[in-house]
């Protein structure tokens, strides 16, 4: 469909041209019947590819309303019923069937699929549901397809442009471009209206002040500033396409008088600065703030589908260095396909042949209670503490004692030999000592008795 757009927008592009010469005041349906196709077999393929565009838009939006649609429906029901919460218990119980029944307990309770419920309640059913469906985006965008693509055919070929908006559908980066928008809607309407208000200030100025200076050159006659609506309009439209604001648009003041001129010159400057410097720019600023929010959060979710496990919410590298490789784990040990799949069979299984498990699982399905997924915990991960020996365990802690031991033997062994060598040098220091002290003793009697044998001589 989209490619189908391209290829019609691009022949109206080329050969679309004016059957007579535009004149000053040609009127605007003057010159919409003087628009046609140059090339006669141009045209005959453009309504050809137009066709075929309609019943290919056609077929796309039945697929749409048989797929999207129930799931659409199936869904706005559950939340109405949800927000509308449980009866009380002295509320009396409606008829079966009834349309009461219907708008306290929805479509399921009431019988309608079982085809237990009234005419007017299944009529209530259809009509809501119908509502349901056009508030569905999906099925609205691929509807107004098929809807323009008719128009384009019967009524006029531009029409068919229209279709080149489907590439914003299948961009989340456009999506998001759109939602920077609409997102902060509201805010942006309050700013909007808040730039309006100091425009008609600055308009209530102009239109007692310098409503001289709203006579153009090109449009002597013109008046754009008799009334305070026209001269709210024109400030508007010049105020804001305008590079300078209000001052490139007015007639510029001479010199030669002073105060009007530097009234004019403060009046200029302040529109510039506080309209198209700070106001506008505040409208800019929210939008390009919530456009890289949005694209901040569009690439943290696509990270986290990448590098987390949709069913356990374990990241990648924990499983990369204790257990199973992630690829392996999210395609094998945590398919969540696997999971949708258990899902659905026990949906549609007879519980009256239910497993002790499946029961299980089955009644916290009921209550929306996901405590049977394995969060936060996966056995591949869990396998090194589940197959441990206790001997081996034991084994190991002993081991672990001896080599403390060990450790703590050889580090006082260490020590005493460090005191022994102390020890020692002291001792060869002390020896040298006395050794010497003898030497000297044994000097001193030598030459004692030296002189005594020459005291003995003479």
């Amino acid at each position: 469909m989209l490619y189908l757009a391209w290829v019609i927008n691009a022949l109206l592009l080329v050969d679309m041209t004016t059957t007579s010469a535009t004149s000053p005041g040609d009127s605007v349906p003057a010159m919409y019947a003087a628009v046609a196709f140059s090339t006669p077999w141009i045209e005959f393929t453009v309504y050809g590819l137009g066709l075929v565009q309609t019943f290919l838009c056609l077929f796309i939006a039945g697929g749409v309303m048989s797929t999207n649609g129930p799931l659409a429906v199936d869904n706005s029901w559950n939340t109405y019923i949800r927000l509308l919460g449980k009866p009380a218990e002295d509320d009396p119980e409606p008829e079966e069937g009834s349309v009461t029944m219907l708008l306290t307990y929805g479509p399921e309770m009431a019988g309608i699929f079982d085809g237990d419920a009234g005419f007017l309640a299944m009529v209530v059913y259809y009509c809501i549901s119908f509502n349901y469906l056009m508030k569905d985006s999906v099925v609205v965008v691929h509807l107004s397809y098929f809807i323009m693509a008719a128009l384009g055919v019967v009524v006029q070929p531009f029409i068919l442009c229209y279709h080149l908006m489907d590439i914003v559908y299948c961009s989340e980066i456009l999506k998001n471009v759109l939602r920077a928008v609409t997102f902060n809607g509201v805010q942006l309407l309050m700013t909007a209206f808040l730039v309006l208000i100091v425009i008609y200030y600055f308009t209530i100025i102009e239109f007692n002040l310098f409503r001289t200076y709203f006579f153009n050159e090109d449009f002597s006659e013109l008046r754009a500033c008799d009334t305070l609506m026209d001269c709210m309009l024109t400030t508007i439209r010049e105020g804001l396409i305008n590079g300078g604001g209000m001052g490139d648009y007015l007639q510029k003041p001479t010199i030669a008088s002073k105060a009007e001129y530097i009234t004019r010159f403060f009046f200029d400057l302040t529109y510039f600065v506080t309209v198209l410097i700070i106001l506008l720019n505040i409208v800019f600023g929210i939008i390009i703030d919530t456009f890289s929010a949005m694209r901040e959060m569009f690439e943290s979710k696509l990270a986290d589908m990448k590098t987390t496990c949709f069913i356990c919410s374990i990241e990648c590298y924990t499983f990369d260095r204790q257990g199973t490789p992630f690829d392996i784990h999210i395609k094998e040990e945590h398919n969540m396909w696997k999971y949708l799949y258990y899902m659905v069979y026990l949906k549609t299984k007879d519980a009256s042949d239910y497993t002790g498990v499946e029961s299980y699982v089955t009644a916290l399905m009921e209550e929306e209670d996901v405590g049977f997924y394995p969060v936060n915990r996966s056995m591949c991960l869990d396998a090194d503490e589940e197959e441990e020996d206790p001997f081996q365990v034991d084994v190991v802690a002993k081991f672990e004692h001896v080599a403390r031991e060990f450790s703590f033997l050889k580090k006082t062994i260490m020590g005493m030999k460090g005191e022994t060598s102390t020890m020692q040098a002291t001792t060869v220091d002390f020896n040298k000592s006395v050794m010497a002290q003898v030497d000297k003793l044994a000097n001193g009697m030598t030459g004692i008795l030296s002189e005594l044998n020459s005291a003995k001589d003479m």
